[in-house]
């Protein structure tokens, strides 16, 4: 039996993220919607699917600055969100739920 970190589902959110190299994982423990291309620098940008996407802000954080969301708008405000409330800032619905 394949161990699957993340089964998509066809509700879920398709998410452009870029990582550098120490951040890769991200875009294997999901499914990705086209190849990964190279954007330089060992940079890789992909389109993964998130089924809950209040959870986008902790799994970007977690790697630092080698992780970001490029779109949708909707994501990245996750992401605001979440780094304003791990810096003590108060957000309305800061995105901290875990599904």
């Amino acid at each position: 039996i394949e161990d699957a970190t993340y089964v998509a589902e066809v509700t879920d959110t398709t998410v452009t993220v870029e990582v550098a190299p120490e951040a890769y994982r991200l875009i294997t423990d999901f499914q990705t919607v086209s190849e990964p291309k190279d954007v330089g620098s060992g940079t890789i940008r992909s389109e993964i699917k998130v089924g809950h996407l209040p959870n986008i802000g902790r799994l970007i954080a977690k790697y630092g600055g080698a992780a970001k969301v490029i779109a949708p708008a909707e994501a990245r405000e996750y992401v605001r969100k979440y780094a304003l409330s791990a810096l003590g800032e108060s957000t309305e619905g800061a995105g901290r739920e875990i599904e």
